[in-house]
């Protein structure tokens, strides 16, 4: 359940930014949630309505204007974003984030796919 900080939240950025768009995601080794938003922001994306959707799993919200470009840059950087694309041209770079421990024939198959895909 949202406190009513949360609530007020989301209500004074969508009067301020219009609909937004949710992502979540699960940090990683490699990713630190401050560096998520800092990815994000230094490029001009506005990050709001921070939350923790488990010990696992954090979510924000962006301008909707701003979110096909945000989730590029999230799984460009090799975010393992877990809410639903919006791109499906964007599914081959999520996915090879979660390519984590990929054999060496896993691997050249992937960058074989990589490369034809182009």
């Amino acid at each position: 359940m949202q406190s009513l900080n949360q609530v007020l939240d989301g209500f004074s950025a969508r009067a301020a930014f219009g609909p937004l768009h949710p992502f979540t995601f699960k940090p990683n080794g490699g990713v630190r949630p401050r560096e998520v938003e800092k990815l994000l922001t230094e490029r001009g994306i506005r990050v709001v309505e921070r939350v923790r959707m488990s010990r696992q799993e954090l979510g924000f919200s962006v301008p909707m204007a701003q979110a096909e470009w945000a989730e590029y840059l999230l799984c460009r950087a090799g975010v393992r974003v877990t809410s639903d694309l919006i791109d499906p041209r964007h599914a081959h770079l999520n996915a090879a984030t979660r390519r984590t421990h990929a054999g060496l024939l896993d691997r050249l198959v992937g960058a074989i796919s990589d490369f034809t895909a182009s």
